[in-house]
């Protein structure tokens, strides 16, 4: 299914649940994601081309920078208001024709032209039956993107996740998604006062987390399987986020980290929601890869010691090999089993005659 364009099957999520609480709530968030797609396509070119259906649109695009924008544009927006989607991306081209009355009744112009009235819509091709099959697959909010060009320009364009699929006998499933903008870090946080930092700005991408994980938690409350729906934006979310200057300051305490390693990580209470929901794990495994490959300012000790938390969980540790090498990297998972292994045989001191 090879293409020039960019086509995508996006479809809100949660509407069925809205429109069980009012009909306001549910046409509101329609109109916010009508509202949304439509006008992030000023940016478009006349030829790309969005169609919208409900609670689901189809879209086309040709040049890769826009179309990665518009989606990112689109992201935000939406998530800011709480509306999360799932998205199947692919290349390929949807061939959109127009219902024609003509066609059908080409001896009764009168009889097509009164229909042509009546009947409203659009015929695509086989590309939009492909990702709408991976879009029925793809169990998470976020983009599932395939057939990527093998081409250099395209690796910081995209990042790898995955999600745990119940199809595949609950086997973590590889993918990719379009990144987040996550510019800052945090050098310094106040722990009494959280959300005193840019974090809890809706207005910019990187402060979706505190709206993000909130939501997170009010759905993993209603169902763990809601709950694993969050895992894929989070692990994309945590793959955007710069952990080069991450270290321990003179007092002993981390700096520098970005905001997604203070409200997952070192805030204890998100962190067990995260690991309680089916696939979270990978979050912690995603961390580790980010810890041991970006940071140089931490000590080889340093990082040995944010093994210690999977070393204490074995329903973790018993999936370290199963995780995709693209979220955890084969020299860290080494890294990280024979520091549980040596730690494991390392005997205390012999107590001495004297004692």
């Amino acid at each position: 299914m090879r293409g020039r364009k960019w086509i995508a099957f996006i479809d809100l999520l949660g509407t069925k649940e809205s429109s069980k609480i009012s009909d306001a709530k549910f046409f509101s968030s329609l109109g916010n994601f009508h509202d949304t797609l439509g006008s992030y396509a000023s940016i478009l070119d006349n030829d790309d081309r969005v169609y919208l259906f409900s609670d689901s649109a189809v879209i086309e695009i040709e040049d890769t920078n826009k179309f990665i924008l518009y989606y990112s544009l689109v992201r935000r927006s939406l998530f800011a208001l709480s509306l999360y989607f799932k998205c199947a991306v692919s290349r390929g081209s949807l061939q959109a024709e127009k219902w024609d009355a003509a066609k059908v009744f080409k001896k009764n112009s009168a009889k097509s032209s009164d229909l042509s009235k009546i009947v409203n819509g659009f015929t695509f091709g086989k590309d939009l039956v492909h990702i709408y099959l991976n879009h029925e697959k793809f169990k998470g909010i976020g983009s599932f993107v395939e057939d990527i060009p093998e081409n250099k320009a395209f690796e910081d364009k995209f990042v790898s996740s995955a999600f745990l699929s119940k199809s595949q006998n609950y086997r973590y499933e590889l993918f990719y998604d379009i990144p987040f903008n996550f510019s800052s870090s945090l050098q310094s946080l106040d722990p009494e006062n959280p959300a005193a930092d840019i974090f809890s700005d809706s207005d910019k991408e990187d402060g979706l987390l505190n709206i993000y994980l909130h939501n997170m938690v009010k759905a993993k409350s209603i169902s763990i399987q809601y709950g694993a729906y969050y895992v894929p934006s989070l692990i994309t979310m945590l793959k955007s986020s710069d952990f080069r200057s991450i270290h321990i300051d003179n007092n002993g305490k981390f700096a520098g980290y970005p905001g997604i390693f203070y409200y997952i990580y070192l805030n204890s209470k998100m962190s067990q929601h995260v690991l309680e929901i089916p696939g979270g794990e990978l979050i912690y495994f995603c961390f580790l890869e980010k810890i041991f490959t970006e940071s140089s300012i931490l000590s080889k000790s340093d990082k040995s010691g944010f093994i210690g938390k999977l070393e204490k969980n074995r329903r973790i540790l018993s999936k370290i090999h199963q995780v995709p090498t693209k979220i955890m990297s084969a020299s860290v998972r080494e890294s990280v089993i024979n520091y549980i292994a040596d730690h494991a045989t390392k005997w205390p001191k012999s107590p001495s005659l004297a004692d």
